[in-house]
């Protein structure tokens, strides 16, 4: 396997025009084994390779109608529309490193990625491995390091802005994450494997495992040789912390099943719709996370294998009980989209989301004259749904989004 690879936009110096609505590959493709969460279609190793290139932000069947491609576009769509018939102009390694680089366009916007594992410092912005910062005028985009977090914003210059301090996990992701440390041999063809959870918050619902051993070698089209499904003693719904399961029972490795190296998967699903969860780890597209590989020998021998974990510097990127980040003019672990209209200002946050709080300057936002006059809450219709309660302190206003409302119209007037 290869262990570093980077691009360069060579393609794009001669047909832009051409590439630039190709994303950056089939997201299977471009994970190349690895886990979609750290490296699919909606992580930050794919966007900043799609800034590098000045393409287009690409999403999958998955996620067109969801979080993914309304974040995307909040994120990077006005900056790549800015370069669409743009020429590029240069591309340069800084101090010779392929993993530190600058790409200029003609009129005038630059782009810097950071894909090597230490942080870069540009233009006051500290980016992170996967980090970039895109600017074209008052055009901005960046995932960034903002006190330690590792977060997302950007702006149109035109009065909208977006801030996203990724308390929350960037789609319908649990903050699950399963591993298998070994086993225990008891007999040949027999063990023991306890799977631990590792769960940052709980479930929505209680739901049940599965655990697939497959093989190349297997009869079934899905390729499971046998499985060890189960339902924990602790529901899901109410994990928090480490929780271990299938300890206290003993695996069979089937009679027909052949000597040979066995890949362990598992999961969660929910039995009343058969449908799978997204965890935290390696997926293989199909919501199922392998832990490990069983090596079954002629004799009945076992080892296991564990799986290594490849997130990105081990680093978490989302979620994690983060606190709020200070964007200067927004406050906030979730993400929103501010609008900056006549006498108001449109508060909206990503779909499919908790409650979480957002605290807003109004000074910074508008004009240091402006003042809170009112905060609505309204549905996808711009149905009116109530007064929302904020708490004002100075030139800053602090309310809570619930996980209700679609929209936020904020009522502003100016002091004369």
């Amino acid at each position: 396997a290869c262990a570093d690879w980077e691009r360069v936009p060579w393609f794009d110096a001669v047909l832009h025009d051409k590439f630039i609505q190709h994303g950056v590959g089939y997201p299977g493709r471009y994970e190349g084994g690895r886990s979609t969460r750290d490296h699919g279609i909606e992580s930050d190793d794919y966007i900043s390779d799609e800034l590098l290139l000045g393409h287009a932000m690409m999403i999958d069947r998955n996620g067109f109608v969801g979080n993914g491609a309304i974040r995307k576009y909040w994120l990077a769509q006005d900056f790549v529309r800015s370069i669409a018939m743009a020429k590029l102009s240069g591309v340069e390694y800084v101090e010779g490193d392929i993993h530190r680089q600058i790409v200029s366009w003609d009129n005038g916007a630059k782009v810097f990625v950071n894909r090597g594992e230490k942080d870069w410092t540009v233009q006051g912005r500290i980016l992170p491995l996967y980090g970039y910062y895109a600017v074209n005028g008052k055009i901005e985009s960046s995932i960034e390091r903002i006190n330690g977090s590792i977060v997302e914003r950007s702006c149109d210059g035109k009065g909208t802005s977006y801030c996203n301090g990724r308390g929350f996990t960037s789609d319908s992701t649990l903050a699950i994450r399963p591993s298998v440390k070994g086993i225990e041999v008891v007999a040949p063809r027999k063990f023991k494997m306890p799977i631990n959870w590792r769960a940052t918050e709980p479930a929505p619902k209680d739901l049940s495992i599965f655990v697939h051993f497959k093989s190349d070698k297997a009869q079934r089209r899905d390729k499971i040789a046998f499985q060890a499904d189960h339902s924990p003693k602790v529901g899901t719904g109410s994990w928090k912390g480490d929780v271990v399961t299938l300890d206290d029972r003993e695996l069979d490795v089937p009679a027909d099943a052949a000597a040979g190296i066995y890949s362990v998967e598992v999961g969660l699903w929910d039995p009343a719709g058969s449908r799978r969860y997204r965890l935290v780890g390696r997926d293989d597209d199909e919501m199922s996370y392998r832990v490990g590989m069983l090596h079954v020998d002629a004799s009945g021998g076992l080892r296991f294998e564990p799986q290594a974990d490849d997130s990105p510097a081990n680093e978490s990127r989302w979620g994690g009980g983060r606190g709020a980040t200070d964007f200067s003019a927004v406050v906030t672990s979730g993400a929103i989209r501010c609008q900056i209209q006549d006498q108001q200002i449109v508060v909206t946050p990503l779909p499919q989301r908790k409650a979480f709080t957002v605290e807003l300057d109004i000074a910074k936002l508008t004009d240091p004259r402006c003042s809170v006059d009112s905060i609505t809450a309204v549905d996808r219709t711009g149905k009116e749904m109530g007064l929302v309660k904020e708490t004002i302190k100075g030139s800053k206003v602090s309310f809570e989004i619930d996980d209700k409302a679609f929209a936020y119209w904020i009522k502003i007037s100016k002091r004369t």
